[in-house]
C-alpha cells in the first residue's frame, strides 16, 4: 500500500468537510515538522465493519517519518483542527494528582488504589468518614480547639467566655 515503511499517519479533525482539502495540506507542509506528504484521504464511516458513503470530517494524511511531532492543535484557515499521529507527545499532566489515593501521575478515574483521607491521610475512608479530626473539639474546660491543634500557636484558642469580647456570639447545641 504504502512505499514508505515508516510512514506515520496523522488524524486531522474538527475541520468542516467544505474546507478545501489543499489547504489542510499545505499547513501541515509548512508547520514546524515539515510534513512530506505521500498520499491523504478523507475518512469514512464504517458500520459493522462496512465502509459507507458517508464521510466523518476527518482527514487522513499519510506523511513520511518527520521530526518534531506536531502539535495537538493546529490553525487551518479559520479553524482550530485537532492533530493525533503515533509519537506525539503525550497531553498527560506531569503534576496531576489524585484525588481518591492523593499520589501523583495519575486521576480518580484510573485509580488502582483505595480511597485515602484528606485529612488524616490514612488508607481505608474518604475525609467526610473521618472520625480521627473534627473541624471544632470541645473539650471539658470549654476551650474550642480546631483541628489544626498540633501546629497553631496555643495563644490563639479562646474559652467560649472570651469570645464575646470579639463579637463572636456562640451557641452550643448539646
Amino acid at each position: 500500500m504504502n512505499e514508505e515503511p515508516n510512514a506515520i499517519k496523522v488524524r486531522v479533525k474538527n475541520v468542516p468537510l467544505s474546507a478545501d482539502d489543499d489547504q489542510i495540506l499545505r499547513t501541515l507542509e509548512t508547520s514546524v515538522s515539515k510534513c512530506e506528504i505521500i498520499t491523504h484521504s478523507r475518512e469514512r464511516l464504517r458500520i459493522d465493519n462496512l465502509v459507507t458513503n458517508c464521510r466523518t470530517g476527518d482527514r487522513i494524511v499519510i506523511c513520511k517519518p518527520f521530526n518534531p511531532p506536531l502539535p495537538k492543535s493546529l490553525k487551518i484557515g479559520n479553524y482550530w483542527a485537532t492533530i493525533s499521529h503515533f509519537g506525539q507527545a503525550s497531553t498527560s499532566r506531569p503534576n496531576m494528582k489524585c484525588s481518591k489515593c492523593l499520589d501523583e501521575g495519575h486521576t480518580a478515574n484510573t485509580c488502582p488504589n483505595g480511597w485515602k483521607c484528606k485529612k488524616c491521610c490514612q488508607l481505608g475512608h474518604r475525609q467526610y468518614e473521618c472520625d480521627e479530626h473534627s473541624d471544632v473539639e470541645v473539650e471539658e474546660d470549654n476551650t474550642y480547639m480546631t483541628n489544626m491543634e498540633g501546629v497553631c500557636n496555643p495563644d490563639i484558642f479562646h474559652a467560649r467566655e472570651d469570645l464575646s469580647s470579639f463579637g463572636i456570639n456562640m451557641t452550643i447545641l448539646e
